[in-house]
């Protein structure tokens, strides 16, 4: 059986089914950088279920041994172990969901030494670029220019690498992929009414590129009188949302729920009716696949890479990033809810259809790596 090493930062919990399906056709090692003493600061809050290893997974977990270095405000990792040089050497396939980390050179070099087929992962598109041209855009661009093939969620990705100068007959694009049954099977009980008001919610790091003071103030210019905001996720702005939601007069409306495990998300986001995620710049933005396979409404920026896969779905309102327009894309949210969609258009998007994509890079990778 191919043998298969995934190298990331994390373990992140939605990526589980994906390598469970891979596990039934591969043998796969998920080898991740963040040891269990950094996992706090470097998950950035995040709680375990976002380190551990299901009890069923059909796959190898464990973290690589490297040496952490200091530098600027994110520690880098070298590969120093022979073991692990050696572990890395024996794979068929290297999966690298990274670039920007001395480690993930080092085991690209390891593979070009060892005619080891290597596959990125690679989920940023163009508006995250922060740098689009000079030597980190070159070094980007080279990294995966250098990889036998690349596998991207999503059509802004595939945008993005293209644009790195990666010829497309390597890239497989697939759809960014969560837990669907875990969501979806929260769609089937009694929705929120709108007798009570409509329940807005946002889910995510009260950070500021998440643009959550917009949010809470598109719905102080929006809300009625029995219309409700809910706030979930930790973060550096906190204290200034929960003084922003003072001032507006919004204490009895508006409900700061701090962060939760990724198990109790379902349940939270079936209690509500629109999502809203209005962030500056996103990668993805998963909580998006998450809230409409739980059969919710979403607001989302057009900046957000999910927005360009998902706009033409049901129940998806595409918004700009100003007060204005997102008031106006709650307000059609709103006024369209007709109770949960009981069969959302992200259904038709399940982890296998990802996992594909990736068995078929594999034995593209395989092919060209021994020529």
């Amino acid at each position: 059986m191919t043998r298969v090493t995934w190298v990331t930062n994390l373990a992140a919990p939605y990526r589980i089914p994906v390598w469970n399906i891979l596990g039934e056709y591969v043998n796969l090692h998920v080898r991740t950088l963040v040891q269990e003493k950094n996992f706090h600061r470097d998950a950035k809050g995040r709680a375990r279920d976002w380190a551990d290893k299901p009890e069923d997974a059909k796959y190898d977990q464990a973290v690589l041994r490297s040496k952490r270095v200091p530098f600027s405000r994110r520690p880098l990792n070298i590969l120093v172990s022979l073991d692990e040089v050696r572990d890395m050497a024996r794979s068929d396939v290297i999966v690298l969901t990274g670039w920007h980390d001395p480690i993930y050179w080092q085991i690209l070099l390891v593979a070009k030494i060892t005619r080891t087929a290597t596959v990125g992962f690679y989920e940023s598109i163009l508006a995250t670029h922060t740098h689009r041209r000079g030597m980190i855009a070159r070094l980007r661009a080279s990294f995966f220019r250098s990889l036998d093939s690349v596998v991207t969620p999503g059509v802004a990705a595939t945008e993005a690498i293209v644009a790195m100068g990666v010829r497309r007959e390597r890239i497989f694009e697939g759809f960014n992929a969560i837990d669907i049954e875990m969501f979806s099977k929260l769609n089937q009980g009694d929705a929120p009414s709108q007798e009570g008001g409509h329940s807005f919610l946002f889910v995510g790091r009260l950070i500021s590129l998440k643009n959550v003071d917009l949010i809470i103030k598109a719905f102080a210019r929006i809300a009625n009188a029995r219309d409700s905001l809910t706030i979930v996720g930790g973060g550096e702005c906190l204290n200034m949302l929960e003084n922003l939601v003072r001032e507006l007069d919004l204490l009895d409306r508006v409900t700061f729920l701090g962060p939760i495990e990724y198990k109790h998300l379902p349940d939270e986001l079936a209690k509500h009716s629109t999502l809203i995620l209005a962030s500056s710049t996103e990668v993805w933005g998963l909580v998006v696949n998450e809230a409409l396979a739980t059969g919710l409404h979403v607001v989302v920026s057009r900046n957000c890479g999910v927005a360009s896969s998902v706009a033409h779905m049901h129940g998806v309102f595409i918004t700009e990033n100003d007060v204005e327009h997102v008031a106006q894309s709650m307000t059609l949210s709103r006024s369209s809810w007709n109770g949960r969609i009981n069969k959302p258009d992200i259904l038709k998007h399940p982890p296998k259809e990802l996992a594909d994509q990736f068995l078929l890079a594999f034995d593209s990778g395989l092919g060209l790596s021994k020529k």
